[in-house]
């Protein structure tokens, strides 16, 4: 497994288009797109998202890595940026405070 910029094609794999203008990181697995993070240009904000695929769920260095990566995205960022905290994800606050995000008003975080 490797972490890596993500592609357009990359990009279209995951979405089945580019839906905004995005800068994102993927986890590739033998040519297999198992996660993605990034960021993302909105009409009013910058949205942070991430996903992944049960295969990478349990890979903590892998993880470790993306988050260390995308941590520099979010300080290269202009600006503020927003992220939705997942109900489903029972880790997902204690990963967006470690990250720098704030929580704001239902389930909506901010960095910067």
């Amino acid at each position: 497994m490797k972490v890596r910029q993500a592609t357009r094609d990359d990009l279209v794999r995951w979405f089945g288009s580019v839906p905004a203008t995005m800068r994102a990181l993927v986890v590739d697995d033998d040519g297999d797109v198992i996660g993605i993070a990034g960021l993302a240009l909105m009409a009013d904000h910058v949205q942070a998202f991430s996903a992944m695929k049960p295969a990478l769920r349990g890979k903590t260095f892998v993880l470790a890595k993306v988050a260390v990566m995308f941590k520099a995205m979010l300080a290269d960022a202009a600006g503020a940026v927003q992220a939705v905290c997942s109900e489903e994800e029972p880790e997902s606050p204690d990963l967006l405070s470690k990250l720098g995000f704030v929580p704001v008003y239902d389930g909506v975080w901010r960095h910067g």
